[in-house]
């Protein structure tokens, strides 16, 4: 395909300038929470794909959200919605470990978002899960600072 030279310019600026300024402190260099999935639909029970035009970077971690409405809610109060262990399974860190998650599989228990592995994990939580929140909130801030 022969494009003129000024159409490719034109084309990659797109590219380049978009995901900048689509969300708000954007940087592709920091993790993305919950599989791209908007975190604020887990507590409306519509867990979705959020985007890239709508996404906010908090604490070195980028969370994207299926609309500005969903992004501007998440920033008003991050702390009620961020997920447990910057979105890594809670089983894993309730073990000492960090895997990623299954969007389709999640709790709230009192107002927080615990993301898990895949939903054989989840049920294997959902035993104990005052016993398996007290394990992991002890563990994470030493388990936070590893790899991964």
């Amino acid at each position: 395909m022969n494009m003129p030279r000024r159409s490719i310019l034109a084309l990659g600026s797109v590219f380049l300038l978009g995901p900048s300024l689509a969300g708000i402190g954007h940087s592709r260099a920091s993790p993305v929470i919950a599989g791209g999935f908007d975190v604020i639909g887990y507590f409306d029970g519509k867990p979705q794909r959020g985007t890239t035009w709508h996404a906010a970077e908090m604490g070195g971690n980028t969370y994207r959200f299926a609309s500005s409405r969903n992004r501007d809610r998440f920033l008003a109060a991050p702390q009620r919605f961020a997920p447990a262990y910057e979105g890594h399974c809670a089983y894993g860190v309730r073990m000492g470990q960090k895997f990623r998650t299954d969007p389709s599989a999640f709790d709230i228990v009192e107002g927080r978002l615990f993301l898990f592995l895949d939903p054989g994990t989840q049920s294997v939580w959902r035993q104990s899960p005052d016993r398996n929140i007290a394990v992991a909130d002890g563990i994470w801030s030493t388990l936070k600072a590893g790899p991964f």
